[in-house]
């Protein structure tokens, strides 16, 4: 009887040791929701980037082509420009 009363206090002391939740996965998703929080926060960050690299794409297409108002040269003599478009190499401007 000395046998079963040994395996008895073993199995008890296995027993009387586990935690009262041994399922508990309360970590696991704390992790994983830091992880997302955190995945979130990368994307926003990048989202805001985009749109601000979005914003001057956008000015540069629609200035794209315009006519720039000021002077010019052409074989080393000045034009005014008013109107029309120009092709050609534009100096800085002088008034």
């Amino acid at each position: 009887m000395s046998e079963i009363g040994d395996l008895v206090v073993a199995i008890k002391a296995k027993t009387d040791n586990l935690p009262s939740d041994p399922a508990d996965e309360s970590l696991v998703e704390a992790a994983i929701t830091a992880a997302q929080v955190a995945i979130v926060a990368e994307v926003d960050a990048n989202e805001a980037k985009i749109d601000i690299i979005d914003a001057n794409v956008d000015t540069v297409v629609a200035n794209t082509g315009k006519v720039v108002y000021g002077s010019v040269s052409s074989g080393g003599i000045p034009k005014t420009i008013m109107a029309g478009s120009v092709t050609g190499f534009v100096e800085d401007e002088k008034l």
